[in-house]
């Protein structure tokens, strides 16, 4: 039996079918929204509160049967309405309009220390610290700064006509526990489309960056092309190895294997066991630099307790999100996020050994790639290379040249 068959029969059993090589129709359970606006286009389109990347007038794809809510913004103008809720069916395209007009504005810029927290307004993420937004429209809007271990900043800011409002946070930091979720992918797996689109949206509504990170490893089956694993081959080879999964889907919970890839609560009930649980150790990133040819930073790992010689460091670099034009696979799927792209120094990680109270700092850098977008996360984590218990995780956006 191929795998293509093991993996249809996994995903018969979870109510899918599948496509294959031979033609068998993959069912996915999935629509598509095309975002218009009136009086002028080029609006970020945000879906569910995250920006989807793409500008009015664009088509929304893959998006999961259900209720969604559809914003968009644009320097200048105000969209009406605020929002749209929409109902997606399976198989289906449904059309959205938002009439934009000029209204009185102001900017608005946001700083921190350290930088690159993630800045919310309204719940729509916006960027990273230092950030700057031109033309915003008045009114109050709710503001939110999220950087993996500091604590979640949460105020209010009213923008009045021709406002320059200049705002700054000092984080604090944080010493709960943060979650890594790892899973296996391919784009000619039936199956992963469904899996990835449970990854991707139990991040947003359920627990969010503060409390959990994800990274996504490409493999070489069932299909040997796959561009993302062609792009990183050493590094997604160094995971493939370590957890020696023997079919895809696979996905792993601060290193205990998900018990269904197919199922929502099979995440959620690792991932709640796993926040509650003590934290052993912090990571914190600082000194962060983006040049034109690498992205330099440093780290620092305080263990509350005593680390032995059996945990490594693992510091890898992913992208936010990534988009085809066309299916690279055969399994339909054209958007892809948290995508691993390399390992600091390599997929083996860096030794650490600290007793209780002890604090390390770790300088990494990347080398960037020309094929690589913009949106890049570094996310590091302790694992135990026997057990594959992982202690501590923890991210950082870059900020902006």
């Amino acid at each position: 039996m191929t795998k293509y068959w093991i993996l249809c029969i996994i995903a018969w059993l979870s109510v899918l079918s599948c496509t294959t090589k031979d033609g068998i129709e993959f069912v996915s359970g999935k629509g598509a929204i095309r975002v218009n606006t009136s009086r002028a286009d080029s609006a970020r389109i945000f879906l569910d509160y995250r920006y989807t990347g793409k500008l009015t007038p664009a088509m929304l794809q893959d998006i999961e049967a259900g209720r969604h809510v559809i914003q968009v913004f644009h320097s200048y103008y105000r969209a009406s309405p605020d929002s749209i809720i929409i109902g997606v069916k399976e198989n289906d395209t449904l059309d959205v309009t938002f009439q934009l007009d000029m209204t009185e504005t102001g900017s608005l810029a946001v700083n921190s220390l350290p930088d690159s927290a993630r800045v919310y307004l309204n719940g729509m993420e916006f960027g990273n610290t230092p950030l700057e937004i031109e033309g915003l429209p008045v009114g109050m809007y709710g503001l939110t700064l999220v950087k993996s271990a500091y604590g979640i900043i949460s105020d209010s800011v009213t923008v009045q006509p021709n406002d320059k409002l200049s705002l700054f946070f000092q984080l604090v930091e944080d010493i709960r526990k943060i979650v890594l979720l790892e899973h296996f992918s391919n784009t000619s797996c039936p199956p992963c489309p469904t899996s990835d689109a449970i990854i991707d949206d139990i991040l947003a509504p359920g627990y969010g960056p503060a409390r959990l990170v994800i990274i996504s490893y490409h493999t070489y089956f069932p299909g040997n092309d796959d561009p993302m694993f062609l792009a990183a081959t050493d590094a997604n080879l160094s995971r493939l190895n370590f957890y020696k999964p023997p079919a895809i889907p696979r996905a792993f919970v601060d290193g205990e294997l998900v018990p269904d890839p197919l199922s929502e609560q099979s995440y959620r009930g690792l991932i709640d066991q796993q926040l509650i649980s003590d934290t052993l150790a912090t990571i914190a990133f600082m000194q962060l630099t983006r040049g034109d040819a690498a992205l330099t930073g440093r780290l620092r790992v305080e263990a509350r307790t005593g680390i032995e010689p059996a945990y490594r460091l693992f510091v890898a670099l992913v992208e936010d999100r990534i988009d085809y034009d066309t299916p690279p696979g055969n399994n339909g799927q054209q958007h892809f996020e948290s995508v691993l792209r390399d390992f600091y120094p390599d997929g083996g990680g860096i030794p650490i050994t600290l007793n209780a109270g002890e604090i390390e700092n770790v300088n990494f850098s990347f080398d960037l790639n020309n094929d690589w977008g913009e949106d890049l996360t570094v996310v590091a984590f302790i694992q135990h290379t026997a057990t594959k218990s992982v202690l501590q995780a923890g991210w950082t956006k870059y900020p902006p040249l």
